[in-house]
């Protein structure tokens, strides 16, 4: 979907040339997000497609845990005469940081993967090495170069890296959104 919006002829050429004012009529020349474009532009077109599929997940998990939170600790913070700043303070943000920390944990593991299935369809890690990112050096090496042990240390680094974080995650934020019920 993503290489059909960004393509030569996709939907983001269409748009940016309609609202530049007939940029494809003045110049016969399309905007290139791919391929042989600039760096910035496809580096920027794959974190566009990465966003796009992440934050949905976050979002419903985020909306549940917020669901989740009793109303009647908000009418007492309210008539204690807290501010609404207080209220997020004191009972939004300690009945979110797990959500926080699951969603914190599976996108770092989603980051480091980096996306490959987004780059491997949009750019193959390029222009250049714009896209170029540890899962697609993975891949390259594997099926590329054919030296399978350099690609299984790859993804260990990758594994290692991730749980690393996750432990900080969890460190960080498991005591702190302990809630008094």
């Amino acid at each position: 979907m993503w290489a059909g919006l960004f393509g030569e002829h996709g939907a983001f050429n269409q748009m940016i040339g309609d609202f530049v004012g007939l940029f494809n009529n003045l110049t016969g020349a399309e905007i290139e997000y791919l391929g042989m474009a600039s760096p910035i532009v496809a580096l920027n077109a794959a974190i566009a497609a990465h966003v796009w599929r992440s934050v949905p997940f976050a979002c419903i998990i985020f909306l549940a845990a917020l669901q989740a939170i009793p109303s009647e600790q908000y009418r007492a913070a309210q008539v204690d005469g807290a501010s609404a700043w207080r209220r997020f303070q004191y009972i939004t943000l300690p009945w979110l940081l797990h959500p926080i920390m699951i969603v914190a944990i599976i996108e770092t593991m989603n980051a480091f993967r980096g996306g490959f299935d987004i780059i491997y369809a949009l750019t193959a890690g390029g222009p250049g090495d714009a896209t170029y990112v540890i899962a697609w050096q993975t891949y390259k090496e594997a099926f590329g170069r054919l030296d399978f042990g350099r690609s299984n240390a790859y993804s260990y680094l990758i594994t290692l890296i991730t749980m690393g974080l996750a432990v900080v995650y969890i460190r960080v934020l498991y005591r702190r959104g302990t809630v008094q019920g």
